[in-house]
């Protein structure tokens, strides 16, 4: 995760207690107002509020991804299972997936050990950034990229 916590705004402000990047900017908003148009049940329209109160930017991009019904009634659970994450940029999320599985610390304790110097060892971003968007199901929304697993 590459965001601090912020702390809450105010008792008036429904956003109060979401970290400042899931705070919904203008493209959440228009997935939301656009997401609720097309529903016709309330409950349907009370589960997508509830979960964009809670879980803010995050949850619009969730209604974003191409397999999301928002008449499922597990609609929240599901986002609350799937969701991994929100990165600023893609160099953030591939440094901390790298890190996450080690091979960091691998490719380090591997030059150290031949003696190899920092600049004869370069990852391949490209194929590794593609490789993510095979893992996970990534939508970038309101300037960060919220990651989801498949």
């Amino acid at each position: 995760m590459n965001h601090e916590q912020q702390p809450p705004r105010g008792p008036h402000d429904p956003y109060g207690d979401l970290p400042e990047h899931l705070r919904p900017g203008p493209q959440a908003e228009h997935v939301i107002q656009h997401t609720l148009m097309r529903l016709t049940a309330l409950e349907d329209e009370q589960r997508v509020v509830e979960g964009y109160l809670s879980h803010g930017t995050s949850f619009a991009a969730f209604l974003r991804l191409h397999d999301i019904a928002a008449q499922d009634p597990t609609l929240v659970e599901r986002f609350r299972d799937v969701y991994a994450d929100s990165w600023e940029t893609m160099q953030q999320l591939t440094t901390d997936e790298l890190d996450a599985l080690g091979w960091n610390q691998a490719i380090t304790e591997f030059r150290t050990q031949n003696g190899i110097d920092i600049e004869f060892l370069d990852w391949n971003w490209a194929a590794f950034e593609a490789h993510l968007h095979e893992v996970y199901s990534i939508v970038e929304l309101d300037g960060w990229f919220h990651v989801f697993y498949r």
